[in-house]
């Protein structure tokens, strides 16, 4: 079923339980950082603290080993289905087709988008949901702490945007034009 490519709804709410476990811990060090260094303890307390912020960070490096296993291992079960619909698409189609490509820009294409699939996709999800989680909890950390300072994103936006859809089209026709120079 193509809504499971990428793995079953448990792995993927796992995948993404844990990405929230590390980031959430990885704030908790934080939190845990600055509060200790703030006051002055004993040998006995920075023992305990010692221990507690090891305990975290283990946490941390847990969740993110086995979010990048389960990432690992769901990503290779879709680039096993993709690349058998690809193949079984590519051995049925008519002979016209295979007339008017040349076979060895089909053959890069082939191997470019599976390369792209491999490489790619698992990191740039893994990194979305990353960077989108940091940026939650750094606006969060923000408002907590400086809401006035909220008031001048709306003013970012605006050259964001306009950067974006600037360089979007550039971009895509970039990769375009690499793909057609590697083709043989």
């Amino acid at each position: 079923c193509s809504s499971d490519l990428f793995g079953s709804r448990l792995s993927i709410a796992t995948m993404l339980t844990l990405v929230v476990v590390a980031a959430l811990s990885k704030v908790m060090s934080n939190v845990f950082l600055a509060d200790w260094t703030s006051g002055r303890t004993s040998l006995e307390d920075q023992h305990e603290k010692l221990e507690t912020y090891f305990l975290i960070s283990l946490l941390t490096c847990l969740a993110n080993c086995l979010r990048a296993i389960i990432l690992t291992v769901c990503a290779l079960a879709a680039s096993r289905t993709i690349h058998s619909d690809m193949l079984h698409n590519l051995l049925n189609a008519p002979l016209s087709f295979y007339d008017s490509s040349p076979s060895g820009q089909v053959l890069n294409r082939f191997l470019q988008d599976l390369q792209n699939i491999d490489n790619f996709v698992p990191n740039s999800i893994s990194n979305q949901i990353i960077r989108t989680l940091n940026m939650i909890t750094q606006l969060s950390l923000i408002y907590i702490e400086a809401p006035w300072v909220l008031c001048v994103l709306p003013v970012l936006i605006v050259p964001y945007c306009v950067i974006y859809k600037r360089m979007r089209i550039p971009n895509r026709d970039s990769r375009r034009l690499e793909s057609a120079a590697h083709s043989p």
